[in-house]
């Protein structure tokens, strides 16, 4: 089996690339970073499937795949679109750092300080490999964390990564220990131990016992949904004795009736402010933010949909939402089957459609716009990336692509 070299792949962005753009409402420009007629770069034929994008510093890294290239394992990827340039940053033909295999699978990327970061695996040939990766700019491959990584909370070694999220060079992820169970963890110069199965809840005198896999990082912190027997909920921290509650099964739902009964597992945070999914009883649900200080509701079943009709009827747990400074970014569904992605502003305190599934991304007619989702790291600055899916044909067939809404 052969295994290429990390650097093999660059493809120039050209028709599909950043100087293609189209015009949306209020002024948004939309550009197409790779779509499913894309070149693979170092691949075989096109991708057949991308994921919602992350963004830093103009910056786009997805998940994408495609067929299986001869001597490679799996025809999965992570790739990064930089200075007009789509990249692999590493594939089913990549050897793992400290592992005598490739690459098999992937989480989706994080991305910041122009580094991409991920959680990777290989189970065959009587080894079985896994951990987190980061490549910063075109250097080498390196480990983040992996089972030979002694666990910081002292519960043996790490075992098991999940999703990855990053702001600079801070990671946040996490994983399960040989001698304990599930932790969170933040690294920055070190690996440290966030919280797990000995650190109380805030506000209880019970330890955690579950954290949902989905971490996100801001500079000097991270973001995590967890629970007990007594309560659950999304929680930000830099290690045990510094964990605070953004909310829980105890708060007041802004806006709402009683308290959340539960939360999305995908909080995004940036400079100590987190967004966070939440429901309540009676099917209330909605978008939450504690940006400014205050718990405070940016939008939820009695909101009227932007440039849309009613109100939402519903907001994924599983798509962002995204923070970034004072703008936040979610996707909301409404009667008549609206899918949008929108945008509040703190500083205006307004909410905007980006995109919905009227919006003319694709100039071809024999494409509809079906779906839309983003990533916790989907916005930076004036930038919001998302992945636009569409169906064609009989029989059914299905487009898809990422794009980069410059706002």
């Amino acid at each position: 089996m052969t295994t290429a070299p990390l650097h093999r792949a660059l493809l120039t962005i050209g028709v599909f690339g950043l100087g293609a753009a189209l015009s949306g409402a209020q002024g948004i420009t939309f550009t197409r970073i790779a779509d499913t007629n894309t070149t693979i770069p170092g691949g075989v034929g096109t991708f057949i499937s991308l994921s919602q994008p992350s963004l830093n510093d103009g910056d786009v890294a997805f998940l994408g795949s495609g067929a299986i290239p001869p001597g490679c394992i799996t025809g999965e990827g992570i790739y990064r679109a930089r200075n007009g340039t789509l990249q692999a940053i590493a594939d089913g033909c990549t050897a793992m750092p400290g592992c005598p295999l490739l690459f098999v699978g992937f989480s989706q990327p994080a991305l910041g300080a122009g580094g991409a970061t991920f959680s990777g695996a290989a189970n065959y040939a009587g080894f079985n490999c896994r951990g987190i990766y980061s490549r910063n700019g075109n250097g080498p491959l390196t480990i983040v964390a992996d089972p030979a990584t002694p666990d910081p909370g002292g519960f043996g070694f790490l075992t098991e990564f999940f999703f990855v999220g990053r702001e600079g060079r801070t990671i946040g992820f996490s994983a399960w220990t040989t001698l304990g169970g599930p932790a969170v963890y933040i690294r920055t110069n070190a690996l440290t131990l966030v919280a797990n199965t000995t650190t109380l809840v805030p506000g209880t005198n019970q330890p955690f016992t579950f954290f949902q896999p989905n971490v996100s990082a801001g500079a000097t912190e991270v973001a995590f949904a967890g629970e007990n027997a007594q309560r659950s909920g999304v929680y930000t921290g830099a290690s045990p004795t510094t964990l605070q509650t953004v909310a829980d099964t105890t708060t007041a739902i802004p806006g709402g009736t009683g308290t959340f009964t539960s939360f999305g597992d995908r909080p995004s945070t940036d400079r100590g402010a987190t967004v966070f999914y939440g429901q309540g009883t009676a099917g209330q649900q909605g978008i939450y933010t504690d940006l400014g200080g205050t718990l405070r509701r940016v939008a939820d079943l009695s909101t009227p949909i932007p440039n849309g009709t009613g109100t939402f009827t519903g907001f994924t747990f599983f798509y962002g939402p995204s923070i970034d400074g004072n703008r936040i970014a979610f996707r909301g569904t409404g009667a008549g089957g609206q899918i949008g992605i929108y945008l509040f502003s703190a500083r205006t305190n307004t909410l905007t459609r980006v995109v919905d599934l009227s919006s003319l991304l694709v100039n071809d007619p024999n494409l509809t716009l079906v779906d839309l989702a983003i990533d916790e790291q989907a916005l930076d600055g004036d930038k919001l990336g998302f992945l636009a899916v569409y169906e064609t044909g009989v029989p059914l067939q299905f487009y898809s692509a990422v794009f980069v809404a410059s706002l």
